[in-house]
């Protein structure tokens, strides 16, 4: 492997400021489908997930509760914008409807430029799950914010200040919610 090769896939001229090793941009979408596949067959995952990706009535009731939507004003934020992102994605790979009716179904192929926009939207949403409680469907928002999160970290995207916060809080504390080793092991 070349210097240059290396290079690029240490960092991503677009997202300077994340992770530590991405996979090259011709793998990312067979990766991303990959690791989707992996988690539609956890058993934790599988009816929940698939059941939230399946429904979705747009109604836009979740963008009154969303601390972000309501900052912003930006369409980006909205949660069930943010989580039609996977869904059209599930749709388009894991759903007969999807594989023959195509868009007529909501379903479309993954593109690099969606998993630019799912990095994007997956961690800008701090995953409060205000949106699910207004949510007529009870469409937990945060748990396809969650599952996007994982598929992007197989794919060498975590915010750098995530990454660095995570193991200073492991390493110096053994906890992320810097709970002192005596307290957390009284908790036992």
């Amino acid at each position: 492997m070349t210097k240059e090769n290396e290079q690029s896939q240490e960092t991503d001229p677009k997202y300077p400021f994340r992770s530590e090793k991405l996979l090259p941009r011709e793998e990312r979408v067979m990766r991303f489908l990959q690791t989707l596949q992996e988690v539609l067959g956890a058993k934790i995952y599988n009816l929940p997930l698939e059941t939230y990706l399946g429904t979705c009535a747009k109604c836009n009731n979740c963008a009154e509760q969303c601390q972000v939507y309501q900052t912003s004003r930006d369409q980006k934020d909205l949660p069930a914008w943010r989580s039609d992102l996977l869904r059209k994605v599930y749709k388009k790979y894991f759903t007969t409807s999807g594989k023959l009716f195509g868009k007529l179904v909501g379903a479309e192929a993954l593109s690099e430029e969606d998993i630019d926009n799912m990095v994007d939207a997956f961690y800008r949403c701090n995953m409060c799950r205000r949106c699910g409680v207004n949510c007529p469907l009870a469409i937990d928002n945060a748990l396809i914010t969650r599952v996007g999160r994982v598929i992007l970290a197989q794919l060498g995207f975590v915010p750098a200040n995530m990454t660095l916060s995570t193991r200073t809080q492991l390493g110096e504390i053994g906890n992320t919610s810097a709970i002192p080793k005596a307290a957390f092991i009284d908790t036992l």
